[in-house]
């Protein structure tokens, strides 16, 4: 039996955290964790295979430990600006990391920011507001309202709100001529050699951005909340580079039969990603493809598309990562599409 075979306990999420980690281990996350979206409340549900939503904590894997090799305390980088803490001396567990994941979402934000949002959705005093809540309204006010180029302000005399207390502090800085900011901001230039084995961060207007599009305006969550009509090509972040550290020659693996190139000796910037991303996804696949498509779907197969080839499960759900491999290219990763 799997379950009292210790040989399988590495596997599975149940060997013990070891007394010492190594720096620069990777660490597996536990399949679960990504089956449970974003945690925001107790109890967490998982999606079953006919579709139904059911208690997470119901399941026996919620006890195995979150990651492989296990560990006693982990820093949770939520994109908030404080990352979550978690610390258990037995080894932190599935449900131990969902419950601080719920606890952590349903803390009240800074008074300035709850004010900020319900100025911005007309709410009264009496609607409760959680750091779940701030997410998307906080970029859209990093992305409307700073340059990361020329660091500069635009605040709407007929919507008055104030600016996140990390874009304030940038702009005292003066990013466009303070070089140390270049790394940080994804304005370095690409070096000439990449390590293989190197991580490299994705530019967080990609994280916001919907990258399966039909046409050539691809667009963030905050503005479609908004419905602004606004593309991504329309903020400066757009001319930064997609990666850092920069590259001039990137594969980006989109669970299709093979990657798309983009290549730019100057360094692939985020306009650049996107607008092959655009080409990509309205170019023709191989006919034995489209003919198979093209008979599920009962469409004429000159006019499949590779995003006809998602059909329904066509729902992007960000990037899962990029690294140097070792040809010396970035290559990029999207995550599984949501149905």
């Amino acid at each position: 039996m799997i379950q009292t075979d210790s040989s399988f306990d590495s596997r599975l999420f149940r060997q013990n955290p070891p007394m010492l980690l190594e720096a620069r281990t990777d660490v597996e996350i536990h399949p679960m964790i990504h089956e449970l979206g974003g945690m925001i409340r107790l109890p967490p549900l998982i999606r079953t295979c006919s579709d139904t939503l059911l208690n997470a904590f119901d399941y026996p894997a919620s006890n195995e430990f979150a990651t492989a090799p296990a560990c006693t305390f982990v820093f949770v980088e939520l994109g908030t600006g404080d990352p979550l803490y978690v610390r258990d001396p037995t080894g932190i567990t599935v449900r131990l990391l969902a419950t601080k994941l719920a606890e952590y979402w349903t803390i009240p934000p800074s008074w300035s920011h709850a004010q900020t949002v319900r100025q911005f959705y007309r709410y009264g005093q009496d609607v409760e507001i959680t750091k779940w809540n701030i997410l998307y309204e906080v970029w859209h006010l990093i992305l409307e309202e700073l340059d990361y180029i020329g660091a500069s302000f635009s605040l709407s005399s007929s919507c008055p709100r104030s600016p996140p207390h990390h874009a304030r502090a940038a702009v005292h800085v003066a990013p466009e001529q303070d070089a140390r900011l270049d790394d940080r901001l994804f304005r370095t230039k690409a070096p000439k050699r990449l390590k293989p084995g190197t991580i490299v961060a994705i530019h967080p207007i990609l994280d916001e951005t919907i990258c399966i599009f039909s046409d050539k305006k691809p667009v963030a969550y905050a503005d479609i909340n908004r419905d602004s009509g606004r593309t991504v090509f329309a903020y400066p972040a757009a001319e930064e580079f997609a990666t850092n550290p920069a590259c001039s020659v990137m594969l980006v693996h989109l669970n299709t039969s093979k990657p798309l190139p983009v290549t730019d000796r100057n360094g692939v910037k985020v306009k650049r990603l996107l607008q092959r991303l655009s080409w990509y996804w309205n170019a023709k696949p191989p006919l034995i493809i489209r003919y198979a498509v093209a008979s599920n779907l009962e469409m004429d197969p000159d006019k499949v598309g590779w995003i006809d080839t998602l059909g329904n499960h066509c729902g992007w759900a960000g990037w899962e990562f990029g690294k140097v491999e070792e040809d010396r290219f970035v290559h990029v990763h999207a995550n599984w599409y949501d149905s």
